[in-house]
């Protein structure tokens, strides 16, 4: 899954992710494992989640690198 994530004051997030539901709690401090870039300015929401299970990881990871330089 590719997706972006955004915080009341308007500041975005975009990733990749084989679990979107584990990775939100991540970002939101629930659980350990969230990036250093959403840390302590939560709380994260989805945008959008890309559902990218008919394609490679590598191809899901160039989704999230093309969405984050158009």
């Amino acid at each position: 899954y590719c997706y972006a994530l955004c915080n009341e004051h308007g500041r975005t997030y975009v990733g990749y992710t084989v679990c979107p539901a584990r990775r939100i709690r991540q970002h939101n401090s629930a659980i350990k494992g969230g990036a250093k870039a959403t840390r302590g300015r939560g709380p994260w929401r989805f945008i959008y989640v890309i559902d990218c299970i008919d394609y490679s990881a590598s191809d899901a990871l160039s989704l999230e690198w093309h969405i984050k330089h158009p």
